[in-house]
């Protein structure tokens, strides 16, 4: 199944980027809040303040071990959502940039030169369109049986600028036929395997040309997300896993006590 580019859009800004990397910093800062913590119980509280050292460092102790556990189990929870989020994510990206990269069928480039809907088109004239386009790729196929790369190349470069159904067939034809390589008539001379080369790489560059620019910033927001999980995941030192909230009730009520706090970020 192919998702639309709005839903990949949708799944993409939906990845709690943003609210994993508070969420990190905020593990990473639990002594420095809880020496705030205890910096003002010595300012407010005077029976405090008279506490020995050693009972005020304790409380610091545990204090800073409650605040850490806690950030850090709900810090799990968003990681796991997160990894969760990219591993269905990332496949669905790469199926829809691997299809949008692709020369479009005969009925839709059909549609886009005629700026016409599929929804109005009769299962019959669906059916001459694709017939039509079979006998035009016969026929390319018949005349570029033997055709040196330098033909193939020219004639390509002509038909990517063309937007006649007949240019759309033939860019169709070529994609398929050498997309992965050159597979025609052996290369009389030097020059031909240079042009061989050309014809791929034309053929690369045609097909990047037709992805969207929003696939290309998705792509982008995933590689954050990536890196955010990659930077949580090294945070050993804090003991921080992936929690499933469904299977651990603790670390989701640690996600939910932290929410007011992380959520701010978003503001």
């Amino acid at each position: 199944m192919i998702f639309s580019l709005t839903d990949l859009t949708d799944r993409t800004q939906a990845l709690p980027r943003a609210l994993l990397s508070k969420a990190l910093e905020r593990v990473r800062a639990s002594a420095d809040d809880v020496d705030a913590w205890i910096k003002g119980l010595l300012d407010k509280d005077e029976a405090f303040r008279f506490h020995p050292a050693a009972h005020i460092e304790k409380v610091r102790a545990d204090k800073t071990r409650e605040v850490r556990s806690r950030r850090a189990a709900a810090t799990g929870v968003l990681l796991y959502k997160m990894t969760k989020a990219v591993e269905t994510l990332a496949p669905d990206v790469r199926a829809f940039r691997q299809h949008v990269m692709q020369a479009p069928d005969a009925v839709t480039a059909f549609l886009a030169r005629t700026g016409g809907e599929r929804k109005f088109l009769t299962d019959q004239t669906e059916l001459l369109i694709q017939i039509v386009d079979e006998q035009r790729r016969a026929r390319f196929r018949a005349e570029l049986q033997h055709a040196q790369p330098s033909m193939v190349h020219a004639r390509y470069q002509s038909a990517v600028d063309d937007d006649s159904d007949d240019a759309a067939s033939l860019v169709r034809f070529v994609e398929d036929e050498y997309g992965h390589g050159w597979r025609g008539a052996t290369p009389a001379t030097d020059e031909e395997i240079q042009f061989a080369q050309q014809l791929g790489k034309a053929i690369a560059d045609t097909r990047t040309r037709r992805i969207p620019e929003e696939l290309f910033e998705i792509e982008a927001a995933l590689e954050e997300a990536r890196a955010v999980i990659a930077r949580t995941q090294a945070g050993d030192l804090y003991a921080i896993r992936p929690a499933n909230p469904d299977h651990e009730p603790a670390a989701k009520a640690a996600l939910d006590a932290e929410l007011s706090e992380l959520e701010a970020v978003e503001a």
